[in-house]
């Protein structure tokens, strides 16, 4: 191949890539005009059912041209939070939502923000209660004795550690208005829960099992606690109606026994993992010259943990009455891989492999 020949080529690539925005600009001005329709109406900005839609759509159009179906599920996904986000911001300058006055108590943490911008799309009137200052675009009170006096809602979104206080003081609010937690640790409030429930007071534990850094939400899950007030429950599953998210149900008391192993157990993973990393004494960087796919990913996963909210996740472990159990099965496993892979006879290494596999596929 020729270098004009070369050059040509890449000459194409760009008027390729000039078109290819071209037309992004002409979808992101086809949504503003949805979003002003949506705005006039008083319609939701999501509606995850038509983003369902979009992304197989999208799968299906890349298979046609012989690409990969992750890929067009990808590039759909880019292109429908580009679309969300011309929306929010029309929303954002009108900021009248016709459904519930929600609170949300720690707005300006990073799943609060999350849920102050969802239900806010979705049309509720949002205030956001922090301390640590307002957040952009939404009515702000520094604390809960600041808030709307005719609030609804009001959504618990803080450290596990501080919420049975907050619990407290909204559960001798006038008017009763439903208290939801989104908390990762329920054991903390459970007696104050409790407690409440006995004095009649409306309240509903639930837990997105996803993170803030979520668009969309098909094949995410939301456990809702049954704390023996189904009304309520009701209530605040009513906040994410027209999702797509998978709801599962679980007993209050049986909450935490289960994050020890999905959030605890997999965080313990990763922190263990990159500890030992540190420990090791070579670099990143060193480590790097010599990745796998296994190690690569791995560290992917890591990385994300390592980012996250130290003290939220100190909590996480410290709080939950389950933890030890949990640390207990990753040290058993630990010691058998150890013990297996030390053997000179494989059959014991190859029975961990086989029956992890099994369960790994069965489930």
């Amino acid at each position: 191949m020729t270098p004009e020949t070369l050059a040509a080529l890449r000459a194409a690539i760009e008027g390729v890539d000039r078109r290819i925005f071209r037309l992004l600009g002409e979808r992101l001005e086809l949504a503003h005009r949805i979003g002003e329709v949506k705005l006039d109406k008083r319609l939701p900005i999501r509606d995850f059912r038509v983003e369902t839609q979009v992304l197989e759509r999208a799968a299906d159009l890349s298979r046609g041209i012989g690409l990969e179906p992750a890929l067009g599920r990808e590039l759909a996904g880019v292109l429908l939070r580009a679309s969300i986000k011309v929306q929010e911001d029309l929303r954002e300058k009108d900021h009248q939502g016709t459904l519930r006055r929600v609170v949300i108590v720690g707005g300006r943490g990073k799943m609060g923000s999350w849920l102050s911008h969802f239900l806010h799309g979705q049309g509720h009137r949002v205030t956001v209660v922090d301390s640590a200052g307002p957040l952009e675009g939404f009515p702000h009170a520094a604390t809960i004795d600041a808030a709307p006096a005719d609030t609804e809602i009001f959504v618990l979104s803080v450290p596990p550690g501080a919420a049975p206080g907050l619990y407290q003081r909204l559960l001798v609010w006038p008017g009763n208005p439903l208290v939801v937690d989104i908390l990762s640790v329920k054991s903390p409030v459970i007696g104050v829960i409790r407690d409440g429930a006995a004095r009649g007071r409306r309240i509903a534990s639930i837990h997105p099992m996803f993170g803030p850094g979520v668009v969309l939400l098909s094949g995410r899950i939301l456990a809702v606690c049954d704390c023996g007030m189904p009304a309520a429950a009701a209530e605040a599953r009513n906040l994410f109606a027209g999702t797509s998210l998978t709801v599962t149900e679980v007993l209050l008391e049986e909450h935490d026994r289960y994050m020890a192993i999905v959030l605890g157990l997999s965080h313990a993973l990763s922190i263990s993992f990159f500890h030992a990393l540190v420990l090791s004494g070579i670099t990143s960087r060193t480590l790097h010259r010599f990745a796998s796919t296994t190690f690569a990913k791995q560290v992917a996963t890591a990385t994300e943990v390592a980012r996250e909210n130290a003290d939220l996740y100190y909590e996480i472990q410290h709080l939950n009455p389950h933890t030890g159990d949990a640390f207990e099965l990753l040290l058993r496993a630990a010691t058998g891989v150890h013990a297996a892979a030390g053997e000179d006879d494989p059959s014991a290494f190859l029975t961990i492999m086989n029956e992890g596999r099994a369960y790994l596929e069965g489930e």
